[in-house]
């Protein structure tokens, strides 16, 4: 099964994602923040990892440029409230994979997780 990680410190977020892809046969993972995500994300090695950017603990930049590099194989999405071209230049540079601001819009997601198990 295609294996996805949501990472977000909003239990709404984690819950609605986890049951939406859920629902289309993905096995979902989630963590509430950076510490569990990089755990679970070298125990389980999904194929697409669903990022917040602001989170307590370890912010989304660092879990970014962390998981990039042990596990390049992995398509990040990165999923942020903020919309400020600083932050999200930082992070292009550490790499991602896909971009959206919140409220994430589900469809288009789903579309973008879809077209990176499907290549």
């Amino acid at each position: 099964r295609r294996t996805l990680l949501v990472v977000d410190d909003e239990a709404e977020v984690r819950e609605m994602l986890a049951h939406h892809f859920s629902l289309r046969q993905y096995r979902v993972l989630t963590a509430p923040d950076g510490a569990e995500a990089l755990r679970l994300a070298l125990a389980e090695k999904p194929g697409v990892i669903v990022l917040d950017v602001k989170m307590r603990g370890m912010d989304g930049d660092v879990l970014l440029e962390r998981l990039r590099s042990l596990l390049p194989q992995a398509r990040l999405i990165v999923v942020t409230a903020y919309q400020d071209a600083r932050v999200r230049e930082r992070l292009a540079q550490i790499g991602f994979d896909a971009y959206f601001e919140k409220p994430v819009p589900i469809l288009e997601l789903q579309r973008k997780v879809e077209s990176f198990f499907n290549t």
